[in-house]
């Protein structure tokens, strides 16, 4: 029950909500100024667990990245996301576009909520 939730298929219609299963062991990314943002999930003692990464590589190439943000496993998306945005915004990594463009629910922004996703899962 616990990996179940509803979503979206389409922004236009909003009162059009499916069910939805957040699979365990996904992983994805987003592009955002030249880097990329990871979220993973997992299986957590009481249901979903996330993760948010982004790394910034030594611009010289060395092996320790210039900036890196590995926010430990936590069993509340928005809470996680919510600092994982914050982070971002004080260390002033992005920009001001890439963390609007960030600015959205995770589950959507890094495929979960979507129609061919769910479609994959149901198989």
């Amino acid at each position: 029950e616990m990996y179940k939730f509803q979503y979206l298929p389409d922004p236009d219609q909003e009162e059009e909500l499916h069910p939805g299963v957040i699979p365990a062991g996904f992983s994805a990314c987003v592009p955002v100024d030249d880097n990329m943002v990871y979220f993973h999930t997992r299986e957590g003692v009481t249901g979903p667990e996330y993760q948010v990464v982004y790394t910034r590589p030594d611009p010289d190439g060395g092996e320790v990245p210039a900036y890196s943000m590995v926010l430990e496993w936590d069993a509340d998306v928005d809470a996680i996301w919510i600092e994982a945005l914050q982070r971002l915004e004080d260390s002033k990594e992005l920009s001001e576009d890439a963390l609007n463009f960030l600015d959205a629910d995770p589950l959507w922004l890094f495929g979960v909520a979507d129609p061919a996703t769910q479609r994959a899962l149901e198989r």
